[in-house]
């Protein structure tokens, strides 16, 4: 049985709703002690950047909310059929998108081992100089979710063009990536509690089948 499946026993709104104030995974949202994840970098090694203990933990629950999320898809097993391969993409040579990516892949750490609907879940960041990079590793790797870091706003629109294509969803924590054709994100919304965003029309074209419970209690991108 996996790790969502102990947790989150069958399907209930409440369920959803606790998403937003506990772990996931079997992953305490407050257990910060594991080192990042693994990283390549195609072009200049970037310098990581130290983040705070509490912008990790906002990081790590809205990777965790977004984790569950795709866990009640209904494309799950035909795209990811042995595991779920998420790559983090950032622009190698801008220090916000290195640094948010940086903070994203260590908030990932927490999740490196375990399973998705039974599904290892498998992820690297990556920092490119260019799109085609993205594709091209993408391809090499197998994978079957994109995550796109901060500070890629130019980038967004030709990624949902390729994402489309490829029948891969695209997740992001940038509100502004779902208006350009990310699929699913997760922000911060009032009261700092996360918000679950989808892009209706994005998700369909990249191959998203979301329960309808799901899409209850997410806000709607256009």
């Amino acid at each position: 049985m996996s790790v969502f499946k102990q947790l989150f026993p069958p399907w209930s709104s409440t369920a959803l709703t606790a998403l937003l104030t506990i772990g996931v995974c079997g992953v305490s949202i407050a257990d910060t002690s594991r080192a990042p994840v693994d990283m390549q970098s195609s072009g200049t090694r970037p310098t990581l950047v130290a983040a705070s203990q509490e912008e990790l933990l906002i990081r790590r629950k809205s990777i965790a909310i977004m984790l569950k999320v795709l866990s009640y898809d209904k494309n799950l097993e035909q795209r990811s059929p042995e595991s779920v391969r998420i790559g983090l993409f950032a622009k190698s040579t801008d220090a916000d998108s290195v640094s948010c990516a940086s903070l994203s892949a260590k908030a990932l750490e927490a999740f490196k081992g375990k399973s998705l609907r039974g599904k290892k879940i498998l992820a690297k960041a990556y920092f490119v100089d260019s799109l085609d990079q993205i594709s091209a590793l993408i391809e090499k790797n197998k994978l079957n979710v994109i995550y796109l870091s901060e500070n890629l706003d130019s980038w967004v629109e030709p990624m949902a063009r390729y994402a489309e294509k490829n029948k891969i969803p695209i997740i992001a924590c940038d509100e502004s990536y779902l208006k350009k054709g990310a699929a699913l994100g997760v922000v911060k919304g009032k009261d700092d509690k996360p918000k679950i965003l989808v892009n209706l029309k994005a998700a369909k074209a990249q191959g998203l089948a979301l329960d309808a419970r799901v899409l209850k209690i997410a806000e709607k991108v256009k």
